[in-house]
């Protein structure tokens, strides 16, 4: 979701004790989340006074952040109507819009926002985010970059930079961005938890785990980060510690599929096919569609000799993902081992169409060539 930035102090001063009290009670219910109580101040206002642009757009504010993105357009409608220069409404106007499913009149909005103030960097940063969920990625980083411009220390703005280049699997970019993010807060968990992803894209495992255990030291209960940290250690081959990091991501979240997933892959290299086909099917009951659990099912079941039913799971993992050259090479490898070799070579044929040098697939062919012609 894009997040508004919030109502500042730009609310005009209105008559009386009554509807001043109301402004700042309204504003400090908003800050503190409390959007029920917040909602019900504005309305008392808009019955003293509803001819107040600031008024309207804080209730639009409001009934934004829960999600009654039809009802905040229409007050950001009604605080655009009292005042069309308001550029903070037609940013408002552009965020529900583009929630509702209209990103070609959100980016009107926001447009309408800059034409009225291009220096206010949360205009272009929120544009940039739109662009950005829409995978329009050059032009979500030209927005970044001009809210950098306009703040160099606008975090957020770092951050999801860095979240563009991590899409574009531009790593080192992605990293020099999420940096940027920490120098400005060094707190800030989701930094570090992006930097640590970076990292382990580049390969590199320990300064990874670093960057996970910055992260869960400020927030602990930090599942993805527990995940995470847990598949460094399994590539690293701590297959223990991996398990540790499992299992406390299931403990804070029993309904995270990864992490059931990933628990099961280092069971099955432990050779523990049966407690592995329990996470696995725990992850499809999670996620039916999820394919590299049915694919690492398949792996226990194959473990286990159960190869028909092996098959059944390799079968369902390429349903899902048609292209996965392991699927087809270890579905080919169980049916080598049934001695259905013509089937298994169709298999392997299959995978070197997708990708001519695997060398898994390259040597099972040769294997089963041999046989026939010897």
């Amino acid at each position: 979701m894009i997040r508004l930035k919030l109502m500042g102090n730009n609310m005009g001063l209105f008559d009386g004790f009554r509807k001043e009290r109301l402004v700042k009670m309204a504003h400090k219910l908003f800050y503190q989340g409390r959007y029920s109580e917040a909602l019900d101040c504005y309305d008392q206002i808009i019955e003293i006074d509803s001819n107040h642009a600031e008024v309207w757009y804080g209730k639009g504010a409001v009934l934004e952040n829960l999600k009654m993105y039809e009802e905040a357009l229409g007050c950001y409608d009604k605080a655009i109507d009292l005042d069309p220069n308001y550029g903070n409404a037609w940013e408002g106007k552009a965020i529900v819009l583009f929630e509702l499913g209209w990103p070609d009149e959100a980016f009107k909005c926001f447009d309408k926002a800059l034409a009225v103030d291009p220096t206010i960097p949360s205009f272009w940063f929120n544009k940039g985010l739109a662009f950005a969920n829409l995978d329009r990625f050059n032009e979500a980083l030209g927005c970044y970059d001009k809210a950098l411009e306009l703040d160099p220390n606008y975090g957020e703005a770092w951050n999801n930079k860095g979240a563009v280049f991590r899409r574009l699997d531009e790593y080192d970019k992605a990293l020099k961005c999420f940096d940027k993010k920490l120098i400005i807060n060094p707190k800030d968990s989701v930094a570090w938890y992006n930097k640590g992803f970076a990292l382990g894209k580049l390969g590199k495992f320990q300064e990874e785990i670093k960057s996970y255990d910055k992260a869960l030291k400020i927030d602990p209960y930090f599942s993805s980060a527990w995940n995470n940290k847990g598949d460094a250690l399994n590539k690293l081959g701590h297959y223990q510690e991996a398990l540790e990091c499992f299992d406390k991501a299931i403990e804070i979240n029993n309904g995270y599929g990864y992490a059931w997933n990933n628990k099961g892959d280092v069971l099955n290299k432990l050779g523990h096919y049966q407690e592995a086909l329990e996470c696995f099917d725990k992850a499809i009951e999670i996620n039916n569609g999820y394919g590299y659990a049915w694919f690492n099912k398949g792996l226990s079941l194959a473990g286990l000799g159960s190869y028909k039913e092996a098959i059944e799971c390799f079968d369902k993992a390429i349903e899902i993902d048609p292209d996965d050259v392991e699927t087809w090479c270890n579905k080919g490898d169980v049916l080598k081992k049934l001695e259905k070799y013509q089937e298994a070579l169709k298999c392997f044929d299959k995978a070197l169409e997708l990708k001519p040098d695997f060398e898994p697939a390259l040597k099972a062919k040769k294997e089963i060539l041999r046989k026939r012609f010897n």
